[in-house]
């Protein structure tokens, strides 16, 4: 539009809502829309025990044996777990098919437990058997050597294969007696952290929904009574939030609104018009006295003198009439138009269009007043319905009750804490026995380790046995001795290691696999309590009444993904829905529809706008420029001048009258300058004013107040009806901004309890720390290291065992039977006791001297060599 001025700040219909943004001490907000952000409600500052257990300093340190020790028990199971075979026990029953099933799956379990069977008959056997020939001398019998290298004499290679045959079997013993002790102490250890430490963990439950429902309560109550605050905001300025749109409506409807801009674009029109007609005014004095300046100078002149002696010349005569008339010229006075402009713009044409619309300015102030009451009966209802969010409050509760009743944790703290009391008080007798036997290995294996340090400090093969010291014949003595210890610590370990293999790989594949696997915990728990498929066993426990498909497997999984008690325990059957009824609890819509406002006598008046139109398409044609422009002197001449110049062209002077003319025109001409700038000035201004009344494009200013005036006329004075109608789509706009308010509400609510509140993280916590750590990974794997620990020490010492006989020739001192010198002091030269025994010529190794006499075949070719 043309004069419109696009920065003209136009005032606002009505005052703004109040707050605009509204806000809580917990983050709560609502902007102007009533969009609420809920912030998301605090994390949990329960204090849990679970969740901050750190391994045993022993389990650190043989963390590699108790892998392998854990492996090794699963290998020798390695079949699924025996649904059928716990089904048919649980039943009394007994099933060979089942049984056979079972076996062949654990096949290595069964070898491994025969051959410790066998180790505990065999080795008591072996050790008589040894211990007797070799007390007496005849394990082995006197033997002699037909060479001293026999006897180990510059066998280098074969002392030092001996020797490392005999060490590494002992490293891995004395490794064996240490694991032993951790993996003993271990045991102990834990059962003692179990009893005062970690059973108090099992409050972590009662803990975590105490928690849940401080949570619920803070979090719940909260955003609701925010709820409730933005609700009685947006009541209390229901006369801006259903006014403004009914004002915008009414106005739309009618074509008021745009009209009203219009006019508004208008009175900017209007400034500058009055702007143009005082810089007017202000030439029109300068104006005049410089045109009778102009007319003086020209009565004067020759010009003036030969157009009066052409009298016959009527153009000449013309300019004659218009130039004297500039004695006396003056322009036309605009000053009532500054005037009526003045008075207009004083007003304001945007106080008169509020003043045209007062009737739809008091429609804010009319419905907040008419609807008081109402709105108080809304603002109870809504208050009350702060009750029914106490309902899911109250589900989570009796949730809280149904899982403590159910799974009394006290009791069952009790029964565990006096169950491991007499565990402890029996565990103490194993601990020094298993710390005892530790110890006998860890001595028998440093005295075979003694005596290896005195065979190999006493000589070397290059020594003659009979030459060798006596601290390596010591040290013969000494494995020998040491042999006859890892007999008997042997057989002793082993015993104690086949019934705890026999308990400790079972419950290390079986039940710990139960235990980390809980699908497979879920199908057996399942299996024994049995709902004809309407729930599970977990299901029943936390919704008695309710058949929940809940599995223990599914639960552990969202808790451990950092889910919330809700979602795990797929509580969908909790009413939380509830809050989400409003509608139907609150009818809104049928409590909105009961709003009454009279709207009868809106009307709305146009009078001083239609004047103000009016009076601005006067503007249209106003002349007092145009007159003053063309009447100037400067004008005047030089249009003379161009007359004169084209008649003579086209006609020429045959009276000789045009050129003398023409010639003292153009002499005067610059004689009228002296009100050139005046006139630039006028000219300046009416083009500013003609862009104004009749701009290049679009509608001229008068069209522009006619085409407003219709308009004003058409949208007629009497309201009533319009805005009854704009009243009632009002009306359900407002109920629907009460039921958005609502509706995010309970979104927010249902998302509260869903997601953010009652994270179990601490419940698999719990079960980690009690089940997965400290029965499986702490005390069981303890239980099975230090049966892997005595085993593997058992079968070091055999091994040991096997390799003294071997060794100790290359450690005992030989002595020549032609010296009659005998190993052991108080016994009588061989020649004394048997002197019918022929001197012999060859050794045979082996070969035993019996008691009567008598010799077996094929040893009478005995001749000189080595005994001991």
């Amino acid at each position: 539009m043309a004069g419109a001025d696009n920065g003209a700040i136009k005032k606002p219909y009505v005052d703004i809502l109040e707050p605009p943004t509204l806000a809580d001490d917990m983050g709560n907000k609502a902007d102007a829309s009533s969009d609420i952000d809920f912030t998301e409600s605090s994390t949990d500052k329960a204090s849990y025990k679970a969740g901050k257990t750190e391994d045993p300093v022993t389990v650190s340190m043989a963390a590699w044996f108790y892998d392998m020790s854990s492996s090794i028990a699963r290998s020798s199971m390695p079949g699924a777990f025996p649904f059928d075979s716990v089904g048919t026990a649980g039943n009394l029953g007994i099933r060979f098919d089942v049984l056979k099933e079972t076996a062949t799956s654990s096949i290595g379990y069964i070898i491994a437990l025969g051959v410790g069977v066998l180790f505990i008959v065999v080795v008591p056997i072996a050790c008589i058997c040894f211990s007797c020939c070799r007390c007496h001398k005849r394990c082995g019998g006197r033997r002699k050597f037909l060479n001293p290298h026999e006897a180990g004499y510059q066998a280098k290679c074969q002392r030092h294969t001996a020797i490392a045959c005999f060490i590494i079997p002992l490293v891995f013993a004395i490794t064996g007696s240490v694991l032993m002790v951790l993996a003993n102490h271990n045991i102990t250890t834990q059962l003692y952290n179990i009893q005062n430490e970690d059973l108090d963990k099992i409050d972590d439950v009662e803990i975590f929904l105490n928690s849940t429902i401080d949570q619920a309560q803070v979090a719940l109550i909260g955003k609701y009574t925010f709820t409730i605050d933005v609700l009685e905001r947006d009541l209390t300025n229901i006369g801006f939030l259903m006014g403004q749109p009914i004002r915008r409506d009414v106005l739309s409807t009618t074509g008021l609104g745009k009209s009203f801009d219009n006019i508004l674009d208008m009175e900017n029109d209007a400034k500058s018009i009055l702007t143009l007609l005082r810089q007017t005014q202000d030439l029109k004095q300068s104006y005049e006295q410089k045109s009778k300046l102009i007319a003086q100078t020209f009565d004067s002149s020759i010009l003036k003198t030969r157009l009066e002696k052409a009298s016959g010349f009527a153009e000449g005569q013309d300019y004659l009439k218009k130039m004297e008339a500039g004695n006396s010229i003056q322009l036309q006075d605009v000053t009532g138009y500054i005037q009526s402009l003045e008075g207009f713009l004083h007003v304001g044409i945007s106080a008169l269009i509020e003043q045209s619309r007062s009737a739809l300015n008091k429609v804010p102030e009319k419905i907040k007043n008419q609807t008081e009451n109402a709105r108080q009966g809304l603002m109870d209802r809504f208050s009350n319905y702060t009750n029914d969010i106490q309902v899911a409050i109250e589900d989570l509760k009796t949730l809280r009750f149904n899982v403590l009743e159910n799974l009394d944790f006290v009791e069952l703290k009790e029964k565990a804490r006096d169950g491991l009391d007499l565990v402890v008080k029996y565990d103490t007798f194993r601990w020094y026995g298993g710390l005892g036997l530790a110890g006998l290995a860890f001595l028998v294996n440093i005295l075979m380790l003694l005596a290896v340090c005195c065979g190999i400090l006493g000589g070397n093969a290059d020594v003659a046995p009979s030459e060798r010291s006596k601290l390596s014949n010591s040290g013969g003595n000494l494995l020998l001795a040491g042999s006859f210890f890892a007999f008997v610590t042997a057989w002793l370990l082993m015993l104690l290691t086949t019934p705890v293999f026999m308990v400790a790989a079972p419950a290390d594949t079986f039940g710990c696999g139960l235990v980390r696997d809980v699908g497979t915990l879920d199908q057996l728990i399942n299996q024994f309590n049995s709902y004809d498929g309407r729930g599970t066993w977990l299901g029943k426990q936390v919704f008695p009444d309710q058949d929940v498909n809940l599995k223990l497997a599914e639960f552990m999984r969202v808790c451990s993904d950092g889910g919330t008690l809700y979602t795990a325990l797929q509580a969908d059957s909790l009413d939380l829905g509830q809050p989400s009824n409003f509608n139907t609890t609150l009818n809104i819509d049928g409590e909105f529809a009961k709003l009454k406002v009279d709207f009868d006598g809106t009307t709305m008046t146009y009078t001083e706008l239609k004047s103000f139109l009016q009076f601005m398409a006067t503007f249209q044609n106003l002349p007092v420029l145009d007159v003053a422009i063309a009447s100037s002197a400067p004008v005047l001449t030089q249009n003379f001048i161009d007359f004169l110049s084209q008649s003579i062209k086209d006609n020429g002077d045959t009276n000789n009258i045009l050129n003398p003319l023409l010639k003292e025109a153009k002499k005067f001409k610059p004689k009228t300058s002296v009100i050139d700038p005046v006139v630039d000035e006028m000219w300046s201004i009416s083009t500013k004013l003609k862009k104004i009344t009749s701009p290049d494009s679009g509608m001229t200013l008068f069209q522009r107040s006619e085409k407003l005036q219709n308009e004003l006329t058409k949208a007629g004075e009497d309201l009533s009806d319009t805005t009854r109608d704009a009243f009632k789509k009002a009306t359900k706009e407002f109920a629907n901004r009460m039921k958005h308010i609502l509706h995010q509400s309970a979104k927010g609510l249902k998302k509260t309890i869903t997601s953010e509140i009652g994270v179990c993280k601490p419940l698999t916590n719990l079960y980690d720390d009690l089940l997965v750590k400290d029965l499986c990974t702490h005390s069981i794997a303890s239980l099975t290291a230090w049966a892997c620990a005595m085993g593997m020490t058992s079968v070091f010492l055999v091994m040991t065992i096997c390799m003294t006989c071997r060794l100790s020739k290359h450690f005992y001192r030989m002595n020549d039977p032609d010296d009659e010198i005998t190993t052991v002091a108080s016994a009588p030269p061989i020649a004394s006791l048997y002197p019918e025994l022929p001197k012999v010529s060859q050794i045979f190794q082996n070969r035993v001297y019996h008691s009567d006499g008598s010799n077996p075949p094929g040893n009478d070719r005995v001749s000189g060599g080595y005994y001991y």
